[in-house]
């Protein structure tokens, strides 16, 4: 399955929309911001591609090999246009 994910600055924070993205392994990714969007996985990441960091529109897929779980969480670090803030949004693989 295809995931979209936008990120949006408002009151301090880089938004996601959704603010939880459901995934599956094998489930593809996309982050989109406008601007010049990087995000990365610091404390660990649910995709093959690794931690990143990973830039605006660029596909990520869901690892489908442990130690991944149903129930794990990842939480991205954002940076748009050069301003890395909060994160209100992440994965959680189901």
């Amino acid at each position: 399955m295809m995931h979209d994910v936008t990120v949006r600055f408002t009151g301090g924070k880089h938004v996601c929309e959704p603010t939880r993205t459901e995934v599956q392994p094998g489930d593809v990714v996309v982050w989109h911001g406008g601007g010049l969007l990087r995000y990365s996985f610091p404390k660990g990441s649910p995709f093959k591609e690794g931690r990143g960091p990973f830039n605006d529109g660029q596909v990520v897929t869901v690892n489908t090999k442990p130690p991944l779980k149903s129930g794990d969480i990842f939480t991205p670090e954002i940076s748009l246009n050069g301003k890395v803030s909060p994160t209100v949004g992440d994965i959680k693989v189901t």
